[in-house]
């Protein structure tokens, strides 16, 4: 049985220009990578703060469920999703469905780092966001 290790908050912002300097000051960190994931319809910068990382992601103007999501917000930055690591996203998968845990998609995507990803739809975890990636970063 995989176990589960936090491996990311994740927080959406309307401009990463805007929000990384703030979030590197404010952490006292800095980015360590960032990456445009077209398939996901974002742009995505990773900072290590002290044992946590963060993931800042930035709507593309395709995406419209994160524009809403941020409008919502009233276009501040905002908790999107917690990530988990875990050793074999497919044995997590599996270990989910039998459960009845509700998944955004039925096989794993591609995310970040070119990891395997997964989504658990909010339905099942009472309206919390929540990512699955393969190893770590």
């Amino acid at each position: 049985m995989d176990h589960f290790q936090i491996d990311h908050i994740a927080i959406a912002v309307p401009s990463l220009n805007t929000s990384l300097p703030l979030f590197e000051q404010a952490l006292q960190a800095t980015a360590s990578h960032e990456e445009r994931l077209p398939h996901h319809h974002i742009n995505a910068v990773f900072i290590n703060g002290r044992g946590v990382g963060y993931e800042l992601i930035e709507p593309h103007p395709s995406n419209v469920s994160l524009q809403r999501f941020l409008a919502k917000q009233n276009n501040r930055p905002a908790f999107h999703h917690i990530a988990f690591s875990v050793a074999n996203i497919e044995t997590a998968i599996g270990m989910l469905k039998e459960k009845h845990v509700r998944l955004t998609s039925e096989l794993p995507l591609i995310g970040s780092f070119g990891r395997k990803v997964a989504f658990i739809h909010p339905s099942s975890t009472g309206g919390l966001l929540v990512e699955l990636c393969e190893g770590k970063t």
